[in-house]
């Protein structure tokens, strides 16, 4: 009851005296500052100051600050106030040299004048204003130098070409640092969360996801702020373009594997069907359809190393255990689809091993590798191989 006293007073009176104010008019009651004079080093030595008003109608509001001869520094401009009432504006020693940018920067030592400025809906405007003091400043606000992004476009995929992007870039002073994605709607998506970095050179890298789900395709604003402890911030920014996002996929749609008695030495034939179920291309490395297999050997170690596996390659695989709840390594004879496979195309990939494998009984499985990435047919096609002598 008495602060809904106190508004009631403040409005019809244009406001309390108090500290460093001046007096304001109806739609805009005078500024109460619970300081007049701050200090923005950083070291913690005065706390913001509170800047009260109060509001008699809705209003869109402004606030500034000016200094002899200088153009207005914002620390608001153009906000709407939807309902009449009290107010505070929290004030930090810093402004926005460009009220459309993250950019912050610490208002050098001296004396200002604050201004807000209200404007009703029927474009009736008021003016209150008080006078304040910075009395010391840290000002060096950091610099984020060489932002660069290797690519610039990416085709986040998973075909192991321009899956990623690298994203490196210096600082000039302590501070601490996110990187951000806007959109061209204004969303906005956190990469790498605030931390605390020291002046120098960093790098990361992206891979067109957040919190494990794609973004869709289009181009994004990617942006590095580094802020200090005094509450200069710095922004770096460069476009970066997603083309192609989407998951791949695909399915071993049958395995055979036989025949299901073999002597030792003989070889097993292994028929896989693989379909494409996605929307990209699946890129295949061999060995190709045919390849015959030693069983002590696996797919890194044949043609001197030239199949090892690559990131966002496709293929097929075997793997075998001494026993069914027994593992090996995993699926060591691979063979890739003899060609890239198209969105919807399918296709039977055919290849051998001869078994040298010192055991009466073997179990045999099939999985669909999407190399460095996952597995999105793990341990199907289970054949037990008698194995004579």
């Amino acid at each position: 009851m008495i602060s809904a006293l106190l508004a009631l007073l403040l409005l019809l009176s244009g406001g309390l005296a108090a500290g460093c104010s001046n007096g304001g008019p109806a739609l805009l009651s005078e500024l109460t500052l619970s300081s007049c004079s701050i200090s923005p080093t950083g070291r913690g030595d005065t706390p913001p100051i509170g800047i009260s008003y109060f509001l008699g109608r809705p209003a869109t509001i402004s606030a500034y600050l000016e200094s002899a001869g200088e153009e207005r520094l914002y620390l608001r401009k153009n906000e709407y106030r939807p309902v009449a009432g009290a107010y505070e504006l929290r004030f930090d020693g810093t402004y926005a040299p460009d009220p459309a940018s993250m950019e912050r920067r610490v208002l050098g030592p001296g004396e200002y004048d604050l201004l807000i400025e209200a404007r009703d809906a029927a474009g009736r405007e008021q003016q209150s204003r008080a006078r304040l003091k910075v009395a010391e400043a840290d000002t060096e606000r950091p610099r984020i130098e060489k932002l660069t992004l290797i690519p610039e476009v990416i085709s986040p995929n998973f075909d192991g070409v321009d899956d990623t992007t690298k994203i490196s870039y210096r600082t000039t002073k302590a501070g601490t640092v996110s990187v951000t994605l806007s959109s061209d709607v204004g969303k906005r998506y956190i990469l790498e969360r605030m931390e605390r970095q020291a002046p120098g050179e960093h790098a990361t890298t992206w891979d067109g996801q957040v919190g494990n789900q794609l973004l869709p395709s289009g181009s994004y604003r990617l942006l590095v702020e580094a802020e200090d402890v005094a509450g200069n911030i710095a922004v770096a920014e460069k476009r970066l373009d997603l083309e192609s996002s989407q998951v791949p996929d695909a399915h071993l749609m049958s395995v055979t594997i036989g025949p299901e008695r073999v002597i030792f030495g003989d070889l097993l034939k292994v028929e896989m069907r693989v379909k494409n179920t996605g929307n990209t291309v699946l890129r295949s490395q061999g060995p190709d359809p045919g390849f015959v297999y030693d069983s002590q050997e696996g797919f890194s170690t044949v043609a001197n190393g030239a199949y090892r596996d690559e990131k966002g390659f496709w293929r097929v695989g075997v793997d075998w255990a001494g026993g069914p709840g027994a593992s090996g390594s995993k699926y060591p004879y691979r063979w890739g689809f003899g060609k890239d496979l198209a969105p919807g195309e399918e296709a039977t990939i055919t290849g051998y091993i001869r078994v040298n494998h010192k055991y009466q009984r073997i179990w045999l499985y099939a999985g669909l590798i999407q190399e460095q990435v996952r597995y999105w047919d793990n341990e199907v096609g289970r054949t037990v191989i008698e194995i004579g002598y």
